[in-house]
C-alpha cells in the first residue's frame, strides 16, 4: 500500500503530576486503576462510524465507500493515520486527539493497535 500508520503514545512529566496522551487512528490508549474493574480512562478510535469523523473526512475532500476511506486504489479503516501523500490526497488526516490526566489518577497505561484490542 501507500504507507501510513496510526499510533498512540503517552508522556509522564513526573514533576507536575500529569500524563498525556495522544493517538490517532485505531491505536488506543486505556489507563487503569489498581483493583478496578473498568478502565478509568480510554481513547476512541477514529472510525467512520464517528459521525464527526465522517464530516471532517468530507470537509478535507475525502470520500468514503462500505465504511472505508477511499485513497486512490486503496481502501482505508481510517479517517486519521499518519502517512504520505496519498493519504493527505483522500482526505486523511495525520492530526491526533491529546489529552492531559492526572498522573496520580493512573496505575498501569496500556497502548495498542487495532490488532491488539480487536482480539481482547
Amino acid at each position: 500500500g501507500p504507507g501510513g500508520a496510526v499510533a498512540a503514545a503517552a508522556c509522564a512529566d513526573l514533576d507536575a503530576q500529569t500524563l498525556a496522551l495522544l493517538h490517532c487512528g485505531d491505536a488506543r490508549a486505556v489507563v487503569v486503576r489498581r483493583g478496578a474493574a473498568d478502565a478509568y480512562f480510554a481513547t476512541f478510535d477514529h472510525t467512520l462510524r464517528l459521525a464527526a469523523e465522517r464530516a471532517a473526512l468530507e470537509n478535507r475532500g475525502g470520500e468514503s465507500r462500505g465504511g472505508r476511506v477511499i485513497a486512490d486504489k486503496w481502501a482505508v479503516a481510517v479517517p486519521r493515520a499518519l502517512g504520505g501523500t496519498t493519504w493527505r490526497a483522500a482526505g486523511i488526516s495525520a492530526a491526533p486527539d491529546v489529552v492531559s490526566l492526572n498522573l496520580a489518577d493512573a496505575d498501569a497505561c496500556v497502548l495498542a493497535s487495532d490488532g491488539v484490542w480487536d482480539v481482547l
